[in-house]
């Protein structure tokens, strides 16, 4: 595996659906889930809808708390734009790009259709805090799948898992950021848009075993 320090201009007609965007924040949950769990500390996924001229924008899809120009304040699922959390945000940030097998699993129509599900959920704090201290305290209580409220990890499991890239068992409400990116989903080399160079332990490591992969 291996990483490639880029300028997001160069890089971004190259961004597809489904892939994910990594963050390693600097205010106090992203502090506790760096220390807790490890980094990325918060991921989001890229979509790429046009806009009213058909140019192609690079959106994000977030369970996250951001003050937006001209939009109330809201804590949960939401819509960014990739270039203004680049401007914005204090921290590091990562672009991770889909396998080639699962790449081939998105259909642009029926990913819209799952994201609209989730769009306007609230954010999952006790989840998030659980996960965040992981390596502190051990998961001595099981915790059932529900997307009452979702933190951001948990949201991209959701989606990949409707989608087909992770396994129908795997829970997507136990699974932090730096877990989600050791799943072995992505491409062989990933990428660091902002920040000082910062390499992902244990990046598309860990393998899966893929529903199509079962034998009969």
């Amino acid at each position: 595996m291996s990483m490639l320090k880029v300028r997001y201009k160069k890089v971004r007609s190259e961004l597809r659906p489904g892939d994910v965007i990594g963050f390693n924040g600097r205010g106090l949950v992203s502090w506790l889930i760096r220390k807790g769990a490890g980094i990325p500390t918060h991921l989001a996924l890229v979509v790429t809808p046009l806009d009213s001229t058909h140019q192609q924008r690079v959106q994000l899809i977030e369970s996250t708390s951001l003050s937006l120009p001209g939009k109330k304040r809201f804590i949960g699922v939401q819509r960014t734009y990739l270039s203004d959390r680049l401007m914005t945000y204090k921290g590091e940030m990562w672009w991770f790009p889909l396998s080639k097998w699962a790449k081939a699993l998105i259909n642009g129509c029926v990913m819209e259709d799952v994201l609209g599900k989730y769009e306007g959920v609230k954010y999952d704090f006790w989840q998030v805090f659980r996960e965040g201290w992981s390596k502190v305290l051990p998961r001595l209580f099981p915790v059932s799948e529900s997307a009452n409220h979702v933190y951001c990890s948990e949201l991209v499991a959701f989606v990949f898992k409707e989608l087909g890239i992770l396994p129908e068992k795997l829970n997507p409400s136990c699974i932090s950021p730096a877990e989600l990116i050791s799943l072995g989903i992505f491409s062989g080399t990933y990428y660091q848009l902002k920040g000082k160079s910062k390499q992902i332990p244990r990046y598309n490591t860990l393998g899966i075993v893929r529903e199509d992969e079962h034998d009969i």
